[in-house]
C-alpha cells in the first residue's frame, strides 16, 4: 500500500514485472511480498548461463540454466537481505551490478564451480545452486517455483522448492 497525505493508504498497482493479483500483501523471508514475477525471455537461457531480475532491492531472482533445465532462487542475502550480484569471471571480481526497477541483467555465464554468486554488502558468496561458500551468510539462497508462459519465466516467490527442482 501507498502512503497518502494525513497517513491514509491507496491501493498502489503492482510494477508491471509483478503478475497482478498476485501480491497478497503477506510477508516472507526478507519482507519480500507474496508475489509472482514476470521475467521476460528466461526460457531464452542457454545452459550455464544466469540472470538477475529485480523489481527493486528488496525483491529479486536468479534465474539460472543447467543441464537438467532451469531453475530460480533468491536473489536477496540470506544475511542481511541486501541483493546479492552475478560473479562475470572465475575469481569473482568482475560483478553484475543491479539492473534497475524491473529489468534484467544482462546474461551471464558464472562458473559452475566456486563463486557464482556474491554479495557486496558484507562479502558473503554462493554456488551457483545456491549454497553458501563463504559468510558471514549461513543459510542457502531459497529456490522457488519457476513455470514458463511462452518465453517469460513466472517466479512465484511464495512457493519454496527443492533445490533439485528443475523446469524446461
Amino acid at each position: 500500500m501507498a502512503s497518502s497525505a494525513c497517513g491514509t493508504t491507496s491501493p498502489k498497482p503492482p510494477p508491471p514485472c509483478v503478475v497482478p493479483g498476485t501480491a497478497s500483501g503477506g510477508t516472507s523471508y526478507c519482507l519480500v511480498n507474496d508475489e509472482v514475477l514476470r521475467v521476460p525471455n528466461a526460457r531464452a537461457l542457454a545452459m550455464g548461463e544466469a540472470l538477475l531480475f529485480n523489481v527493486d532491492d528488496d525483491t529479486a531472482v536468479l534465474i539460472i540454466r543447467d543441464a537438467l533445465g532451469a531453475y530460480a532462487m533468491s536473489a536477496i542475502c540470506t544475511h542481511q537481505c541486501c541483493l546479492v550480484s552475478l560473479c562475470e569471471n572465475a575469481d569473482c571480481t568482475t560483478i553484475g551490478t543491479n539492473p534497475g526497477e524491473c529489468q534484467s541483467t544482462s546474461v551471464a555465464a558464472p562458473m559452475p564451480t566456486g563463486a557464482a554468486i556474491i554479495c557486496a554488502c558484507h562479502g558473503s558468496t554462493f554456488a551457483i545452486d545456491g549454497s553458501v561458500l563463504t559468510g558471514p551468510a549461513t543459510r542457502p539462497l531459497p529456490h522457488y517455483a519457476l513455470t514458463f508462459d511462452g518465453n517469460d519465466g513466472l517466479v512465484d516467490i511464495a512457493s519454496t522448492v527443492a533445490d533439485t527442482d528443475r523446469t524446461t
